[in-house]
């Protein structure tokens, strides 16, 4: 898997690894991107509520290394 611009979000709406900087500490945490009908998509987290971060890329979730 790749790390992805936040300017180029997933086609459809999905769970995502977040990559950023939260007060300027580089972090990566779980978040969500919602993609609506127009194409525009935002990016969401519950961790700092979008206080203090700045998210540069994201990443589809790996797979579960049981599968499934």
């Amino acid at each position: 898997m790749e790390w992805q611009l936040i300017s180029k979000p997933p086609k459809e709406s999905s769970y995502v690894l977040l990559a950023g900087h939260h007060h300027r500490v580089p972090k990566v945490i779980y978040g969500h991107c919602k993609v609506y009908g127009d194409g525009t998509a935002i990016f969401r987290e519950d961790i700092y509520n979008g206080q203090g971060v700045a998210f540069t890329h994201w990443m589809p979730l790996p797979e579960h290394p049981e599968g499934g």
